[in-house]
């Protein structure tokens, strides 16, 4: 709406509604147009966005290298060490707590499990670009407390009645929309 043609000749948008009781007319004051900038003025920008780009690049690549010498038989601490890199062994970890970003503790819940001696092995993303590579060992399987047990149960019920009345609703409308209606 911002760049549409009627906003450009200087008149309002079209009202945008931006909530359930607001409501958003734009107006231009002013209009730069396209233009390519001198290098000396983007230049800083320029190599700073290609370091990033590369230093990103490095990232992925390290991280898959560490990954495939776990999956080979090196260990943590031998690559932690090779690639000068904080090593940090967690214990224990449970789905409830711990001290990872939530976003971490659940991507390695979701990485696949060691298998006959293998260590299960992710490579996840941290939001400020870099990456985490976790070399999971061992999963004890959780236990159900009562407690759990009759959460399940409500939640099961909960689920069934959800379902249930879902599919009641597609009936109803499905005889609705066939039903003829004369009246007299």
């Amino acid at each position: 709406a911002a760049f549409s043609e009627d906003v450009l000749k200087g008149n309002n948008s079209e009202p945008i509604e931006i909530g359930s009781d607001k409501l958003v007319v734009l107006r231009m004051q002013s209009h730069l147009p396209a233009a390519s900038k001198e290098l000396k003025s983007v230049k800083l920008q320029v190599i700073t966005a290609l370091q990033y780009e590369k230093a990103l690049q490095q990232t992925i690549a390290t991280a898959e290298q560490i990954k495939a010498e776990l999956l080979a038989g090196k260990t943590m601490a031998q690559l932690a060490e090779t690639h000068h890199l904080p090593l940090k062994k967690i214990n224990g970890l449970s789905r409830n707590g711990g001290d990872l970003a939530p976003a971490v503790s659940q991507a390695v819940f979701k990485a696949a499990k060691p298998q006959a001696g293998h260590p299960g092995v992710a490579v996840i993303d941290v939001p400020e670009g870099g990456k985490i590579v976790v070399n999971i060992v061992k999963v004890t399987e959780g236990e159900m407390t009562d407690a759990d047990k009759a959460k399940q149960a409500v939640i099961e019920k909960n689920i069934a009645a959800a379902f249930g009345k879902a599919q009641l609703e597609a009936v109803l409308n499905a005889l609705q929309a066939k039903a003829e209606i004369v009246m007299h």
